[in-house]
């Protein structure tokens, strides 16, 4: 790690409450950016398209727990569990945003196009 670099939550975790809140705490952040952009795309986005978009999301929400769930049940009864539910949320929400950050001009759109 270079100089005066810190480390992330999950490096200087070092029990598995630890690493689980690290995962938490990736999760929410995750979620705050989502919401955020979601915000932005109510003001870029036709109205039409955003109720479209709404309704996208909240069949993309039941997908994403449903999925992270199924993906947890590995885990079943283990200290792991939760923070692989938490991990799957982040990540699946990590791409989420990618995927929608390309309709900030209010269409598709690579970055930057706007």
């Amino acid at each position: 790690m270079p100089l005066g670099a810190q480390a992330s939550c999950d490096q200087r975790a070092q029990t598995q409450a630890e690493l689980t809140r690290c995962a938490r705490e990736s999760a929410a952040s995750a979620q705050s950016r989502l919401t955020e952009l979601l915000g932005e795309l109510r003001t870029a986005l036709e109205p039409e398209h955003f109720k479209a978009l709404e309704q996208v999301q909240t069949t993309w929400l039941t997908f994403a727990r449903n999925h992270c769930r199924w993906n947890g049940g590995f885990y079943e009864g283990g200290s792991l569990q939760p923070m692989v539910l938490a991990d799957c949320m982040a990540m699946l929400t990590e791409q989420r945003i990618v995927e929608l950050k390309k309709y900030r001009c209010g269409k598709p759109s690579p970055p930057g196009d706007c």
